[in-house]
Protein backbone atom coordinates (compact mmCIF):
# COMPACT_ATOMS: atom_id res chain seq x y z
CA UNK A 1 0.00 0.00 0.00
CA UNK A 2 1.47 3.33 -1.11
CA UNK A 3 1.05 6.16 1.42
CA UNK A 4 4.02 8.35 0.47
CA UNK A 5 5.49 9.52 -2.81
CA UNK A 6 6.80 6.62 -4.88
CA UNK A 7 9.95 8.65 -5.49
CA UNK A 8 10.86 9.31 -1.87
CA UNK A 9 14.55 8.79 -0.99
CA UNK A 10 15.50 5.10 -0.96
CA UNK A 11 12.19 4.18 -2.59
CA UNK A 12 11.79 0.41 -2.93
CA UNK A 13 9.78 0.70 -6.15
CA UNK A 14 11.38 3.53 -8.15
CA UNK A 15 14.78 3.50 -9.89
CA UNK A 16 17.39 5.53 -7.98
CA UNK A 17 17.95 9.10 -9.21
CA UNK A 18 20.81 9.92 -11.56
CA UNK A 19 23.38 12.61 -10.84
CA UNK A 20 25.54 13.95 -13.66
CA UNK A 21 25.44 10.67 -15.62
CA UNK A 22 26.61 10.62 -19.24
CA UNK A 23 23.76 10.01 -21.68
CA UNK A 24 24.33 9.80 -25.44
CA UNK A 25 20.63 10.47 -26.08
CA UNK A 26 20.65 13.84 -24.28
CA UNK A 27 21.82 17.21 -25.67
CA UNK A 28 25.60 17.29 -25.46
CA UNK A 29 26.14 20.98 -24.75
CA UNK A 30 24.43 23.58 -22.62
CA UNK A 31 21.93 23.42 -19.76
CA UNK A 32 18.58 21.86 -20.63
CA UNK A 33 15.44 21.24 -18.59
CA UNK A 34 12.77 18.74 -19.59
CA UNK A 35 9.66 19.83 -17.71
CA UNK A 36 5.92 20.47 -17.79
CA UNK A 37 4.28 23.81 -17.01
CA UNK A 38 1.94 22.54 -14.27
CA UNK A 39 4.14 19.78 -12.87
CA UNK A 40 4.81 20.21 -9.14
CA UNK A 41 8.36 18.88 -9.40
CA UNK A 42 9.08 20.95 -12.51
CA UNK A 43 7.98 24.07 -10.63
CA UNK A 44 10.57 23.38 -7.93
CA UNK A 45 13.38 23.07 -10.44
CA UNK A 46 12.36 26.10 -12.50
CA UNK A 47 12.37 28.20 -9.34
CA UNK A 48 15.81 27.00 -8.24
CA UNK A 49 17.18 27.80 -11.71
CA UNK A 50 15.65 31.27 -11.41
CA UNK A 51 17.32 31.70 -8.02
CA UNK A 52 20.64 30.58 -9.51
CA UNK A 53 20.14 33.01 -12.41
CA UNK A 54 21.52 30.61 -15.00
CA UNK A 55 20.20 30.42 -18.57
CA UNK A 56 18.61 27.13 -19.62
CA UNK A 57 16.85 25.70 -22.65
CA UNK A 58 13.26 24.54 -22.21
CA UNK A 59 12.04 21.17 -23.46
CA UNK A 60 8.31 21.09 -22.66
CA UNK A 61 7.13 17.52 -22.11
CA UNK A 62 3.35 17.33 -22.37
CA UNK A 63 2.28 15.11 -19.49
CA UNK A 64 -1.29 15.72 -20.63
CA UNK A 65 -0.41 13.93 -23.89
CA UNK A 66 1.75 11.27 -22.13
CA UNK A 67 4.96 12.44 -23.81
CA UNK A 68 6.88 11.28 -20.72
CA UNK A 69 6.45 7.74 -22.11
CA UNK A 70 7.92 8.48 -25.55
CA UNK A 71 10.92 6.17 -26.04
CA UNK A 72 13.24 9.06 -26.91
CA UNK A 73 12.50 10.66 -23.54
CA UNK A 74 12.56 7.41 -21.55
CA UNK A 75 16.09 6.81 -22.82
CA UNK A 76 17.04 10.00 -20.98
CA UNK A 77 14.98 9.37 -17.84
CA UNK A 78 14.02 5.75 -17.11
CA UNK A 79 11.58 6.90 -14.43
CA UNK A 80 9.23 8.24 -17.15
CA UNK A 81 8.71 11.48 -15.20
CA UNK A 82 9.72 15.13 -15.31
CA UNK A 83 11.82 17.06 -14.58
CA UNK A 84 15.15 16.02 -16.04
CA UNK A 85 18.16 18.33 -15.99
CA UNK A 86 20.87 17.89 -18.62
CA UNK A 87 24.20 19.69 -18.38
CA UNK A 88 26.59 19.14 -21.28
CA UNK A 89 25.27 15.66 -21.97
CA UNK A 90 25.11 14.59 -18.31
CA UNK A 91 21.72 13.75 -16.81
CA UNK A 92 20.43 14.51 -13.32
CA UNK A 93 16.97 13.29 -12.28
CA UNK A 94 14.56 13.61 -9.32
CA UNK A 95 13.47 17.10 -8.31
CA UNK A 96 15.02 17.12 -4.84
CA UNK A 97 18.25 15.72 -6.24
CA UNK A 98 18.25 18.42 -8.94
CA UNK A 99 17.67 21.13 -6.32
CA UNK A 100 20.77 20.00 -4.44
CA UNK A 101 22.75 19.69 -7.67
CA UNK A 102 21.90 23.24 -8.75
CA UNK A 103 22.65 24.62 -5.28
CA UNK A 104 26.08 22.96 -5.21
CA UNK A 105 27.14 23.51 -8.80
CA UNK A 106 25.25 26.43 -10.34
CA UNK A 107 24.03 28.84 -7.67
CA UNK A 108 27.21 30.95 -7.61
CA UNK A 109 26.85 33.95 -5.31
CA UNK A 110 23.36 32.92 -4.14
CA UNK A 111 23.96 30.03 -1.70
CA UNK A 112 20.81 27.98 -1.18
CA UNK A 113 22.27 25.61 1.41
CA UNK A 114 22.91 27.20 4.84
CA UNK A 115 26.63 27.25 5.78
CA UNK A 116 25.75 26.45 9.38
CA UNK A 117 25.65 22.66 9.76
CA UNK A 118 22.76 22.64 12.22
CA UNK A 119 20.67 24.76 9.87
CA UNK A 120 21.73 22.61 6.92
CA UNK A 121 20.60 19.50 8.82
CA UNK A 122 17.24 21.15 9.52
CA UNK A 123 16.97 22.02 5.84
CA UNK A 124 17.65 18.43 4.79
CA UNK A 125 15.00 17.12 7.19
CA UNK A 126 12.43 19.62 5.93
CA UNK A 127 13.25 18.76 2.32
CA UNK A 128 12.73 15.06 3.00
CA UNK A 129 9.44 15.71 4.80
CA UNK A 130 8.03 17.68 1.88
CA UNK A 131 9.40 15.26 -0.70
CA UNK A 132 7.72 12.30 1.02
CA UNK A 133 4.21 13.81 0.83
CA UNK A 134 1.94 11.91 -1.53
CA UNK A 135 0.86 15.06 -3.36
CA UNK A 136 -0.22 13.15 -6.47
CA UNK A 137 -2.86 11.28 -4.49
CA UNK A 138 -4.25 14.52 -3.05
CA UNK A 139 -4.14 16.14 -6.49
CA UNK A 140 -6.14 13.46 -8.31
CA UNK A 141 -8.01 11.64 -5.53
CA UNK A 142 -11.65 12.43 -4.72
CA UNK A 143 -11.68 14.41 -1.47
CA UNK A 144 -15.11 15.03 0.12
CA UNK A 145 -16.07 18.70 0.09
CA UNK A 146 -13.18 19.76 -2.16
CA UNK A 147 -13.82 21.00 -5.71
CA UNK A 148 -10.61 20.76 -7.70
CA UNK A 149 -9.63 23.20 -10.50
CA UNK A 150 -11.20 22.44 -13.89
CA UNK A 151 -7.82 21.66 -15.51
CA UNK A 152 -7.03 19.02 -12.88
CA UNK A 153 -10.51 17.49 -13.16
CA UNK A 154 -10.17 17.21 -16.95
CA UNK A 155 -6.58 15.91 -16.89
CA UNK A 156 -7.25 13.48 -14.06
CA UNK A 157 -10.49 11.89 -15.27
CA UNK A 158 -9.57 8.33 -16.27
CA UNK A 159 -5.95 9.35 -16.68
CA UNK A 160 -4.36 6.74 -14.43
CA UNK A 161 -6.47 3.95 -15.90
CA UNK A 162 -5.34 5.03 -19.36
CA UNK A 163 -1.71 5.06 -18.19
CA UNK A 164 -2.04 1.44 -17.07
CA UNK A 165 -3.28 0.43 -20.51
CA UNK A 166 -0.68 2.52 -22.32
CA UNK A 167 2.26 1.27 -20.25
CA UNK A 168 1.11 -2.33 -20.60
CA UNK A 169 1.02 -1.86 -24.37
CA UNK A 170 4.42 -0.15 -24.45
CA UNK A 171 6.06 -2.88 -22.35
CA UNK A 172 4.78 -5.45 -24.85
CA UNK A 173 5.68 -3.35 -27.90
CA UNK A 174 9.26 -2.88 -26.72
CA UNK A 175 9.72 -6.37 -25.26
CA UNK A 176 12.84 -6.76 -27.40
CA UNK A 177 14.50 -3.71 -25.82
CA UNK A 178 15.47 -4.65 -22.23
CA UNK A 179 15.97 -1.05 -21.11
CA UNK A 180 12.62 0.26 -22.38
CA UNK A 181 10.74 -2.85 -21.27
CA UNK A 182 12.10 -2.56 -17.73
CA UNK A 183 11.38 1.19 -17.64
CA UNK A 184 7.76 0.75 -18.72
CA UNK A 185 7.16 -2.18 -16.38
CA UNK A 186 8.65 -0.27 -13.45
CA UNK A 187 6.48 2.76 -14.14
CA UNK A 188 3.43 0.52 -14.60
CA UNK A 189 3.91 -0.85 -11.08
CA UNK A 190 4.05 2.69 -9.66
CA UNK A 191 0.94 3.82 -11.57
CA UNK A 192 -1.00 0.76 -10.41
CA UNK A 193 -0.02 1.45 -6.80
CA UNK A 194 -1.05 5.09 -7.18
CA UNK A 195 -4.37 4.08 -8.74
CA UNK A 196 -5.06 1.85 -5.75
CA UNK A 197 -4.56 4.84 -3.43
CA UNK A 198 -6.80 7.07 -5.56
CA UNK A 199 -9.68 4.62 -5.20
CA UNK A 200 -9.28 4.07 -1.45
CA UNK A 201 -10.92 6.64 0.80
CA UNK A 202 -9.15 5.05 3.79
CA UNK A 203 -5.76 5.60 2.15
CA UNK A 204 -6.64 9.14 1.14
CA UNK A 205 -7.72 9.94 4.71
CA UNK A 206 -4.42 8.58 5.98
CA UNK A 207 -2.46 10.61 3.41
CA UNK A 208 -4.38 13.74 4.39
CA UNK A 209 -3.66 13.09 8.09
CA UNK A 210 0.05 12.63 7.33
CA UNK A 211 0.01 15.91 5.40
CA UNK A 212 -1.60 17.78 8.29
CA UNK A 213 1.05 16.38 10.64
CA UNK A 214 3.79 17.60 8.30
CA UNK A 215 2.22 21.07 8.22
CA UNK A 216 2.07 21.07 12.03
CA UNK A 217 5.83 20.46 12.08
CA UNK A 218 6.34 23.32 9.64
CA UNK A 219 4.21 25.60 11.86
CA UNK A 220 6.35 24.66 14.88
CA UNK A 221 9.56 25.37 12.94
CA UNK A 222 8.22 28.74 11.81
CA UNK A 223 7.27 29.69 15.38
CA UNK A 224 10.58 28.64 16.93
CA UNK A 225 13.08 29.11 14.10
CA UNK A 226 14.58 31.98 12.08
CA UNK A 227 11.23 32.93 10.50
CA UNK A 228 10.09 34.33 13.85
CA UNK A 229 13.03 36.76 13.68
CA UNK A 230 12.47 37.85 10.10
CA UNK A 231 14.33 35.01 8.40
CA UNK A 232 13.14 31.99 6.47
CA UNK A 233 12.21 28.42 7.34
CA UNK A 234 15.56 27.09 8.52
CA UNK A 235 18.00 30.01 8.25
CA UNK A 236 18.19 33.78 7.90
CA UNK A 237 18.67 33.37 4.16
CA UNK A 238 16.38 31.75 1.60
CA UNK A 239 17.18 28.05 1.10
CA UNK A 240 16.15 24.94 -0.80
CA UNK A 241 13.66 24.13 1.96
CA UNK A 242 11.79 27.34 1.15
CA UNK A 243 11.60 26.39 -2.52
CA UNK A 244 10.35 22.90 -1.72
CA UNK A 245 7.71 24.00 0.76
CA UNK A 246 6.65 27.02 -1.30
CA UNK A 247 5.77 24.80 -4.24
CA UNK A 248 3.97 22.26 -2.05
CA UNK A 249 1.93 24.96 -0.31
CA UNK A 250 1.06 26.54 -3.64
CA UNK A 251 -0.21 23.22 -4.99
CA UNK A 252 -2.36 22.61 -1.92
CA UNK A 253 -3.72 26.16 -2.07
CA UNK A 254 -4.51 25.75 -5.79
CA UNK A 255 -6.35 22.51 -5.01
CA UNK A 256 -8.52 24.32 -2.47
CA UNK A 257 -6.91 22.58 0.51
CA UNK A 258 -5.35 25.64 2.12
CA UNK A 259 -8.08 26.31 4.68
CA UNK A 260 -8.24 22.66 5.69
CA UNK A 261 -4.49 22.14 5.99
CA UNK A 262 -3.36 25.42 7.53
CA UNK A 263 -6.48 27.47 8.30
CA UNK A 264 -5.58 27.08 11.98
CA UNK A 265 -1.86 27.73 11.39
CA UNK A 266 -1.40 31.50 10.90
CA UNK A 267 2.37 31.33 10.59
CA UNK A 268 2.09 28.89 7.69
CA UNK A 269 -0.33 31.27 5.96
CA UNK A 270 2.02 34.23 6.48
CA UNK A 271 5.00 32.16 5.31
CA UNK A 272 3.13 31.05 2.18
CA UNK A 273 2.32 34.65 1.26
CA UNK A 274 5.99 35.61 1.45
CA UNK A 275 7.03 32.60 -0.61
CA UNK A 276 4.48 33.29 -3.34
CA UNK A 277 5.62 36.92 -3.63
CA UNK A 278 9.29 36.04 -4.22
CA UNK A 279 10.43 37.05 -7.75
CA UNK A 280 11.84 33.60 -8.55
CA UNK A 281 8.47 32.07 -7.64
CA UNK A 282 6.69 34.48 -9.95
CA UNK A 283 8.95 33.72 -12.91
CA UNK A 284 9.49 30.01 -12.25
CA UNK A 285 5.93 29.11 -11.27
CA UNK A 286 3.24 31.75 -11.77
CA UNK A 287 4.34 32.86 -15.24
CA UNK A 288 4.17 29.24 -16.44
CA UNK A 289 0.63 28.75 -15.16
CA UNK A 290 -0.49 31.37 -17.68
CA UNK A 291 0.76 29.31 -20.62
CA UNK A 292 -2.39 27.22 -20.92
CA UNK A 293 -2.27 27.24 -24.71
CA UNK A 294 1.12 25.51 -24.57
CA UNK A 295 -0.68 22.67 -22.78
CA UNK A 296 -4.15 22.41 -24.26
CA UNK A 297 -3.65 22.99 -27.98
CA UNK A 298 -0.65 20.64 -28.46
CA UNK A 299 -2.36 18.04 -26.26
CA UNK A 300 -5.50 18.07 -28.40
CA UNK A 301 -3.42 17.94 -31.60
CA UNK A 302 -1.38 14.98 -30.38
CA UNK A 303 -4.45 13.03 -29.26
CA UNK A 304 -6.13 13.64 -32.62
CA UNK A 305 -3.01 12.38 -34.46
CA UNK A 306 -2.90 9.30 -32.23
CA UNK A 307 -6.55 8.47 -32.96
CA UNK A 308 -6.03 9.09 -36.70
CA UNK A 309 -3.08 6.68 -36.79
CA UNK A 310 -5.13 4.02 -34.98
CA UNK A 311 -8.06 4.59 -37.35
Amino acid sequence: MLNTSAYVADSPIAPPPLTDVDCPYAPQSGLHLYHFAMSLCSQKVRQVLEEAQVPWKSHHILLSAYEQYDPDYVRINERCVVPTLVRDGKVTTDSENILRYVARNLSGSAPLIPPDEAEAATMRALLDQADALFVEALTYGELPGIKKPLLIRKMGRGSHEYKVRLLTDLAQRYAGDPYLKASYEGKLHIVESTLEALHSQAQLRGIMADTREALARVQLQLESGPFAQGGWLCSESFSLADIEWGIVLYRFDWLGLGDYLWGDKPEVARYASQLFARPSFQSGVIDWTHKVRQILLPTVAKKVRRRFRRG
